[in-house]
This record gives structure tokens, sequence and C-alpha cells, in this order.
């Protein structure tokens, strides 16, 4: 209600700020989905066909704009209207799910005009604030009021909708906003574009990597597997790691045996070339077989000259000592040994300075002096100086052979 007799004069709020909200009250409207006859408040009619009802009947339940002086500063295509006498009341039985605001207020300088959803307070225009914005959800069935309190006026701008958080505007019946829930994607799918206040969710199956192929990059929600052959190691290399469902194979390159090393297994298809140490035949041993790639060095023992022998050449780390006889003294014979060694020597003269047949326990020697040697000892005597002769012969034959074996290696 209002009182008739009092001035319309209303007091300094811009203008240009109330057609700046109407305008984009209207834009937000135009793209919402919702009927637009809600929002028609070219007359009583109009608004009732959208949805609105009007608690009283009089000469001021729809005033046409402009209206200086009870409607002032509001936009011409708002609703403006009040009840004299009395307190008026107006109602929306809203549909459907969703947030709401509604945009109203009180343009006379008395009085309060409020907004009530199923009873409960949305918010109150206080005199001369032609402008008041109020948001809320809403379920099916839900009524908003609008009353307006002694010597006030209502100001409607409009009502706009939006579907609520998780749901997307689908589409709209001549009354209602359809509201659909947001799809989410499955844990086999991902996001290819996300919901928006009027589109679901694109969803897209998650690429799965074809045998011998693996993610190099792993699907997320929002983006897909990027999958990438199997890369398989080359005969120069062996298997690390065998490849799996996110990782490559790993390879790498077979390492060679370094100097002083020799190989004790060759490399396969998942295992390096395994090396140990070369052998190193020091001391009492040389080395009797080098080593090769594939093969450790042999050692064997030096060899000892015995207390008949002379050493001809002392043992290397790569060769064993040489030993030959040692000569007899002057006045010694040399008698072949019966066991193939070194001969053993025997006096060469006997006592009575005449010829002699020397019996020794290995064997049999003719010792002469400087005279003639007779009958057919001289024969014997022969044949044991040949044998001594062939005996030298050899062992200077192994000696030369010997030393140049040396020589070679040096």
């Amino acid at each position: 209600m209002v009182q008739l007799n009092t001035a319309c004069a209303i007091s300094a709020i811009s203008l240009v700020w109330l057609a700046t909200l109407a305008s984009t009250a209207h834009a937000q409207c135009s793209t919402c989905g919702r009927p637009s006859n809600v929002n028609n408040f070219t007359s009583r009619a109009a608004m009732e066909a959208g949805g609105w009802t009007f608690g009283w009947d009089d000469n001021f339940d729809f005033l046409p704009l402009p209206n200086p002086g009870f409607c002032p500063n509001i936009a011409n295509d708002s609703y403006c209207g009040f009840q004299h006498p009395g307190d008026s009341e107006l109602n929306l039985t809203l549909v459907g799910v969703g947030t709401a605001t509604f945009s109203f207020g009180n343009t006379w300088r008395g009085g309060t005009v409020t907004a009530w959803l199923n009873g409960v307070s949305l918010g109150v225009a206080a005199s001369l604030t032609p402008y008041l914005n109020v948001t809320f959800d809403f379920t099916p069935g839900d009524v908003l009021r609008l009353t307006e309190g002694p010597t006030a006026v209502h100001a409607i701008h409009g009502i706009w909708f939006s579907c609520p958080s998780a749901f997307y505007q689908g589409s709209y019946t001549a009354d209602s906003l359809v509201c659909s829930a947001v799809t989410p994607c499955s844990s086999s799918e991902y996001t290819v574009s996300p919901a928006t206040s009027t589109s679901d969710t694109v969803c897209r199956p998650t690429t799965t990597c074809n045998s011998g192929h693996y993610a190099m990059t792993a699907a997320t929600s929002s983006t897909d597997a990027v999958c990438f052959p199997v890369t398989r190691c080359t005969a120069a290399e062996y298997q690390t790691s065998a490849a799996t469902a996110t990782a490559n194979t790993g390879c790498r390159a077979v390492d060679p045996c370094q100097p002083g090393f020799y190989q004790t297994a060759p490399p396969d298809s998942t295992t390096n070339r395994q090396c140990a140490t070369v052998r190193s035949c020091v001391g009492s041993v040389y080395t009797s077989t080098e080593a090769t790639d594939t093969d450790n060095a042999q050692c064997s023992p030096v060899t000892t000259c015995s207390s008949s022998q002379l050493t001809a050449a002392p043992a290397t780390p790569s060769s064993d000592a040489v030993c030959t006889c040692r000569p007899c003294a002057a006045g010694q014979a040399a008698q072949v040994s019966s066991s193939g060694g070194c001969p053993v020597c025997v006096p060469l003269v006997a006592p009575s300075g005449e010829a002699a047949i020397v019996s020794t326990a290995q064997g049999i020697t003719i010792a002469a002096a400087s005279v003639s040697v007779h009958g057919a000892n001289l024969v014997s005597w022969m044949q044991t100086l040949q044998s001594q002769v062939q005996q030298l012969q050899l062992q200077n034959a192994q000696l030369t052979a010997r030393i140049e074996q040396l020589s070679g290696q040096h």
C-alpha cells in the first residue's frame, strides 16, 4: 500500500546503473533457455500467462510504465504496482530443479518489499531501493512470493534460471527448465570436453596400446594414452628390462673385456658378457700358455736344475728354465746313464796306469791311459764314446732351440 497524497519525487539513483543492470539481466535470460513469458511484464494478463498470480485486484495492481510518480528510476519493461488500501502479494510457483536469480525492488520512499521462498525471507528492499537481486536454489513446487508492507510499491525486473551444480541445461518445456545430470566419464574413458551450463560432458574410450606397443604417455582423466612401438635390442646390446604396458624395453651395449681380462661367459639377449682377471703366473711358476679372449692363462712349475746340471737359461714369466748337463772334470769320462739323464762321470785312468775295465753300479766303461787299448775292449770303448757324443749333440740341439724360442718372444 502507498499513500496517494505523498509527493512523487525520488532522489539520486543512477539511471545509467539501472539501465546497465537491466540490460545484463535480460541478456542472461536470453541464453538461459527459460520461456520468455515469465518475464513478460507488458500487462497483468501477460504476467498471469507467465505463471504469476495476483493476490488482489484494484486500480493499482498493474501500473503502465513509464510512471515517474509511483515507479521512478526503473526500466520501462519492468513491472510496477501496489494495493490500495491494504498490503499486496504476488506468487510464482516454480517447476523443475535449478538455481534462480530474482530481481525486485521498492520504488517508494516508504515501507518494504520482501521476497520469500516457501515462507523463508530471501531479501528485503527498503524504501527507494528499486533494484535488489537474490539468488536461490529451487525444486519443483517451490513458491516464490513478493509482499509489500505499508506505503511500499512492488517492482519486478525479472527472474532467470540456471541448472544447479553437476547439472546442465538440456532443454525446456513450455513452463519449465529441464536440467540433466552431468555424465561422469568412466575409468576407461577420458574427457574430451567438460560439461558446460548447456552441454553434457563428452567422453571417449581411452586407447589401449596394441601388442608390441607401450603407453609412452599414460592416459589421464582429460587426455588419451600415447602409444609407441616397443624397442628391440640390437645384436650389440642386451636387454636390461622387459617392456611393460607403460615402459619401453631397456637395452644396453654389451661390454668388451678390458685388457688383463678374458671372457668367462658370452653375452646373450638378457645378460652382459662376463669377464674375469687373467691369471698371473709368478714365483715358482711361469706362463706356459698365454691367455686368449676366451681362455685363461695356464701356469706350470719352473724346472729346477739337478746337481748334475747347469742352468743354461733362467726362467722368465713366460718361459721355463733351460738346464744342460754339467761337463765331467779332467781325468773323468762320461758314462751314459741307464735312466736317460745326464752321463755319469767316472775315473778315466786305472791305478796301475794300464788299460782297465772299470765296473760301476751304472754299467761298464772302458778307461784307457795314453797306452794302447787291447783287443776287443776297443770296440766297447768306441761305442761308449759314440753314445756320449750323441747325447751331447742332442743337448746342444735342445739348447739351441730354446735360445731361438726366447729370442722370438723378446
